[in-house]
């Protein structure tokens, strides 16, 4: 299996060893892929963070809750603005890598003229914009936004930021463990950089 998905209801009320037993017998049953994507629907107010560190040690690498659900709507929102998506921003919020994962999804649709790249005053053409992505680090320095070519071409728009939040929801998840811990005033979504 390389894909469990636990939803419907309130999943996230169901304690971790249970998720652990269920785990275990898909696992034997008809095998789990180490590198599975292992979900589970997490409504606020229904686990706490020694819960959310409990079921990633179990496995669980992404988790649908109202943040990820505001994560894909500021993707959604950002690549259709003028503008685009703040790739600086998202990089100091998630790490460089960041940028890189996100860049190499879109370089065929960049390629393709389907996503446009912009510095802070102008847009890349596709042969810098993969000139600087071969040279890895390069393209951080380089790339300010991306944005679609089309922002109202809705089918490929779509399957365009299903990609960009595909790259996104790991550290999507990886934010939220680490925000759970801090003060409710503390918090704040990355991309948007407001409270």
């Amino acid at each position: 299996m390389e894909t469990v998905f636990f939803g419907g209801g309130t999943p996230s009320l169901v304690p971790p060893r249970l998720v652990s037993l269920v785990l275990e017998t898909l696992d034997a049953e008809f095998g789990v892929c180490s590198d599975a994507e292992i979900s589970i629907e997490m409504d606020p107010g229904t686990f706490d963070v020694e819960k959310l560190k409990d079921l990633m040690n179990l496995g669980v690498n992404r988790c649908g809750s109202y943040i990820q659900d505001v994560a894909m709507d500021v993707v959604m929102l950002s690549l259709r603005t003028a503008r685009g998506l703040d790739l600086k921003s998202l990089g100091k919020a998630f790490g460089s890598s960041t940028i890189l994962s996100v860049c190499e999804v879109y370089k065929p649709h960049i390629e393709s003229g389907h996503v446009v790249c912009l510095d802070e005053q102008r847009e890349i053409a596709a042969e810098e914009f993969s000139s600087s992505l071969s040279e890895g680090n390069k393209i951080n320095e380089v790339l300010a936004y991306i944005r679609l070519s089309d922002p109202d071409g809705f089918l490929l728009s779509n399957e365009l930021i299903s990609l960009a939040f595909n790259v996104l929801a790991p550290y999507v998840s990886a934010w939220m463990v680490q925000k759970l811990a801090t003060p409710v005033k503390d918090r704040r979504l990355p991309i948007l950089g407001c409270h």
